[in-house]
């Protein structure tokens, strides 16, 4: 199994939510640079094959890369991996010195926010307007010379803090002073840049594009401002017949023929019989319910590890309360040889073998 080095620090995806994925695909070792978190540790922390906390002490730069790839060194890590922004570019150099898959050199552009904005001005993107400010100085030109409201930001922050929507310059003094104090407490407790120094001073000015939040929500009281971190939907899944249309193709045809199922009979088996009965029923052609076969499907084939993610959208999935077989018996082969319906090639196949119905010892009833 491959050996997965994750390398924590403050910010990124919850533990809880991202561990047990990343445990799915090998062995998960942790090297914490920061204190790992108390909240979901009931969850995330049996993931873990090992977790080792680092001292601490060291500097942005060079000094967290070494001791990235000493870790991955003395675990065999063969996959290096981090969801925090502060870290991606210390990781993306130690992946690249060891010669893993990692992020390459775009990363620079992805983590330092004027870069971005200069690829997708050279690219042509249609972008508001942007500048580099390094002093309250430049911060008072920029409002003088662009459209307010501008947004102060961090070049290099990570989850809008440190961030101000400026409207005059009167405001700049305050401003500039309030900036510096929020990006040095974020630094204290580690929420700062790992690789490249000194970026606290590493800021932009931009103008906000101008629109309007009418009908984002069906009430008053909410903000502009609009951020999915945090957030997960469980997706509706409609009923069979409302998939009628989609669902009703040359593939979805010949899949019907080959279980012989009659097509009223498929469409309405599946929100009968559940998630077993779907994943019978569907196997060849899909029929109407890809999302629950792939589920049902998902549960059978894979090992004990990928039945944690699988097993809670099973849970949401409507008819989980009636996991049984559908009355459908003869919607699957397996069960039309036990009803006498055996196909011809079928028949002569277990006659050869020895006779219909007959298995062998160890032989599971399908």
């Amino acid at each position: 199994m491959k050996k997965i080095l994750y390398v924590y620090v403050k910010g990124g995806a919850p533990l809880e939510t991202a561990f047990p994925r990343i445990a799915d695909c090998g062995e998960l070792h942790v090297l914490a640079l920061s204190p790992l978190p108390a909240a979901g540790k009931e969850s995330w922390e049996p993931c873990c094959t090992t977790i080792t906390v680092h001292p601490g002490g060291l500097t942005p730069g060079e000094p967290v890369v070494e001791a990235i790839i000493e870790h991955a060194r003395a675990i065999g890590a063969d996959a290096l991996f981090t969801l925090s922004e502060f870290a991606v570019l210390a990781v993306a150099n130690a992946a690249d010195r060891l010669g893993l898959a990692g992020a390459g050199p775009g990363i620079r552009a992805a983590r330092d926010k004027r870069l971005m904005r200069q690829a997708w001005q050279a690219a042509g993107v249609p972008i508001p307007r942007f500048r580099r400010v390094d002093s309250a100085a430049d911060l008072h030109g920029a409002l003088a010379a662009m459209t307010p409201p501008l947004l102060l930001k961090p070049a290099w922050g990570a989850g809008s803090v440190a961030q101000l929507v400026l409207t005059s310059t009167d405001q700049v003094a305050d401003a500039w002073a309030e900036i510096e104090q929020a990006l040095e407490r974020g630094g204290q407790v580690g929420m700062n840049e790992l690789y490249e120094p000194n970026t606290d001073g590493d800021r932009l000015v931009e103008e906000i594009a101008d629109g309007t939040t009418e009908g984002w929500y069906p009430d008053g009281g909410y903000g502009d401002y609009l951020s999915r971190r945090g957030h997960r939907c469980q997706r509706q899944v409609p009923p069979a017949g409302d998939h009628g249309q989609a669902a009703d193709g040359p593939a979805v045809h010949r899949g019907r023929q080959y279980v012989a199922v009659r097509p009223a009979r498929g469409a309405a088996a599946p929100d009968r019989g559940g998630l077993p009965a779907c994943g019978r029923r569907a196997r060849p052609g899909h029929l109407r319910h890809p999302h629950r076969t792939q589920t049902a499907r998902g549960r059978r084939a894979r090992g004990d590890r990928g039945r944690r993610p699988l097993r809670r959208s099973a849970d949401h999935a409507p008819g989980r309360d009636r996991l049984r077989p559908g009355p459908d018996r003869h919607a699957d082969p397996r069960t039309a040889r036990r009803a006498g319906r055996l196909p011809a090639r079928d028949a002569a196949r277990r006659a050869a073998r020895g006779g219909v119905g007959r298995r062998r010892p160890g032989q599971c009833r399908g």
